[in-house]
């Protein structure tokens, strides 16, 4: 695995040390600058403002891409343990929230041949668990608790965590237990965020579990949601105008408005 510790000023990694014996590692390119990781560990890692773990921004120079930088992290049998940030504890993600594309995103165990191939070996078998989110807080660097979210997504960013479609079903599953902050995943602007494949289970928070604003699109596949503590008043699910798909799937909240 790898150990990656940073040392961060204001938002995202500004210095990194890693010790590794397996593939993770910075690649940059024109086009596409990416993150590629399998399998890893980033933990115990804080930023001060947003990113504790991963920090992702886009850039685009025009309205029609022109001129585009894509940031993109690819996961596969990783794990994001410890890290902590006012927002985005363990993924900040900006999309710069251009209409055409979006210049951000999120893939975790996710089969993208257009983008990479998983390397071989690190595709988990079919139930057994394949990387996880795992304590997590979103905290200032004093240890001051926020009402920030673990995972934060805005302005076009895509995410997508545990899987493709109905191909979810077929390799190991991601884990996110044991986070803290204010949201699991906060999905602001006009985003798309996939859920598949994926236990969440004894995290805690102050408000919605999962907070999708404006025409963010929310999918939930395969899906066990249990066990979670979400302050008194607050649903699992707040949804956008975007909608939510629900497809077999476990929420079991007892007492809680879904």
């Amino acid at each position: 695995s790898t150990s990656t510790d940073s040392k961060v000023t204001k938002i995202g990694i500004r210095k990194m040390s890693a010790k590794a014996s397996a593939i993770g590692k910075w690649v940059n390119a024109t086009i596409a600058p990416r993150l590629l990781m399998a399998p890893a560990s980033i933990r115990n890692n804080k930023a001060s403002i947003q990113g504790g773990g991963i920090y992702l921004r886009g850039f685009s120079a025009g309205s029609l891409n022109e001129d585009t930088k894509d940031a993109r992290a690819l996961l596969w049998n990783a794990e994001l343990r410890g890290n902590s940030a006012p927002s985005g504890a363990a993924i900040y993600a900006d999309g710069q929230d251009n209409f055409v594309f979006p210049h951000a995103d999120v893939l975790f165990n996710v089969d993208a041949p257009f983008l990479a191939e998983p390397p071989p070996g690190f595709v988990c078998p079919a139930n057994q668990f394949c990387g996880g989110i795992l304590d997590n807080v979103a905290q200032t660097p004093d240890g001051t608790p926020t009402d920030g979210a673990v995972l934060h997504m805005v302005r076009g960013a895509f995410m997508n965590l545990g899987g493709h479609d109905d191909n979810s079903s077929l390799r190991g599953g991601l884990t996110i237990e044991g986070n803290r902050g204010g949201r699991l995943i906060f999905v602001g602007g006009d985003n798309e965020v996939r859920v598949e494949n994926v236990l969440i289970s004894d995290n805690q928070v102050s408000r919605p579990l999962i907070a999708v604003e404006a025409d963010s699109r929310l999918g939930l596949t395969d899906l066990t949601l249990a066990g979670n503590v979400i302050a008194s008043g607050n649903p699992v699910l707040q949804l956008g105008n975007g909608g939510v798909e629900l497809r077999r799937s476990i929420l079991w909240q007892p007492g809680q408005t879904l």
